[in-house]
């Protein structure tokens, strides 16, 4: 009889998780009455002419630690392997450069900027988005002064396209 009991309660549980599972989800105040979604803008600078990469902060000194709270250690903080959102936004925020980078809007309602970062721009496009060139800032370096070639950026483009980031 125990047993009825646990295999009745698992079974209604279940129903319910793939009811929910089945159900219209919303994010409004709306009572969930179908309303349009929001479109998100997102200015490209195609022409170099945003303020990145950011200017040097005056007193700021090179090298150090950095303090990071967080319920458990990140899985990697190998840029080939992250996968999950929180390592990533800390690590390109505060570890890595990436060929392009957004600069949050200024007021409410601004669109996001992508621009570049290790890029001039935030790239180039003659067919439509199927094909991107970018072109390396003059003067990035490695943390060792070793200056970034496009070799080095395909590289880690190729890594995150294998598996484990091999």
């Amino acid at each position: 009889m125990r047993y009825r009991g646990r295999t009745l309660a698992v079974g209604v549980l279940v129903v319910g998780l793939a009811a929910a599972g089945c159900s219209k989800t919303t994010n409004d105040s709306s009572g969930g009455k179908d309303t349009k979604a929001e479109k998100q803008v997102i200015n490209l600078d195609t022409e170099g002419k945003a303020p990145v990469p950011a200017p040097e902060v005056p007193g700021a000194k090179k090298g150090g630690t950095i303090t990071w709270l967080q319920e458990g250690a990140p899985e990697h903080l190998d840029p080939g392997q992250i996968y999950v959102s929180d390592a990533l936004d800390v690590s390109t925020h505060l570890l890595f450069r990436t060929l392009t980078a957004y600069i949050e809007p200024s007021k409410e309602g601004d669109p996001l900027q992508l621009v570049g970062d290790l890029a001039t721009n935030a790239g180039e496009t003659k067919d439509g988005g199927k094909t991107w060139t970018y072109h390396l800032r003059a003067g990035t370096k490695f943390e060792d002064g070793t200056a970034i070639t496009s070799k080095d950026i395909a590289y880690g483009i190729a890594r995150s396209c294998t598996k484990y980031g091999a």
